[in-house]
């Protein structure tokens, strides 16, 4: 059966991981394979986030070096940079599409492939679907796309959002936040204050209370 690498959405028309690919390239220059996957992976799984729904249909499978789509890995392999992309076109990509790219390349861009590799196995939706198998192990295990857009979307929420989540995790553990930890948490998640400003504030007001 011929597998179908477009989708379309509307307001932005067909876009395929070819042409995701492509787009990525025409951005952030040539790049190794490796460094190419990862930002692809990262598109999907925010995008997934932002707008609820796929960026492109293909699977992501949990390989031993991270996530990878295999339609893309069968066209670059053996390849030790990939400066183009020619079964795809960045033209195509447009709307929500290449808001996702490009904030992408911003957050991701600065990485090198061992490092966006590393990040993503520090990631949940690669450990999980990996869970069980040796480190070394090969897997064509797909990445479950709501796993991705959960995992993901936890780090997407609303200030509210955030402090509440962490005040629940705490108490799970059986810990309960002083108020002034939790206006820290406030000013942090807002970006009115660094987490170094915070710890310090707070290691301050410990000192004076003795």
């Amino acid at each position: 059966m011929a597998v179908t690498h477009l989708v379309s959405v509307e307001g932005i028309g067909d876009v395929g991981v070819d042409d995701i690919a492509a787009d990525f390239l025409n951005r952030a220059g040539p790049m190794s394979p490796m460094k190419l996957q990862k930002l692809v992976y990262y598109a999907q799984a925010w995008h997934l986030v932002r707008y609820g729904h796929p960026l492109f249909p293909d699977g992501i499978e949990a390989w031993r070096q991270g996530p990878v789509v295999r339609h893309l890995y069968d066209q670059h392999r053996r390849q030790y940079l990939v400066s183009s992309w020619p079964s795809g076109s960045a033209g195509r990509v447009i709307g929500q599409a290449a808001e996702t790219v490009s904030w992408v390349v911003e957050r991701y861009g600065g990485f090198a492939a061992r490092e966006l590799s590393e990040l993503t196995h520090a990631d949940l939706p690669w450990r999980q679907t990996r869970a069980g198998l040796d480190e070394s192990a090969r897997s064509s295990r797909s990445i479950c796309p709501e796993l991705m857009r959960e995992y993901y979307g936890r780090h997407h929420m609303t200030v509210a959002d955030a402090v509440v989540d962490v005040v629940a995790s705490t108490r799970l553990e059986g810990v309960e936040l002083p108020g002034d930890v939790l206006a820290e948490l406030v000013e942090v998640a807002n970006g009115r204050r660094s987490a170094d400003d915070a710890v310090a504030a707070l290691i301050a007001s410990r000192r004076g209370r003795r």
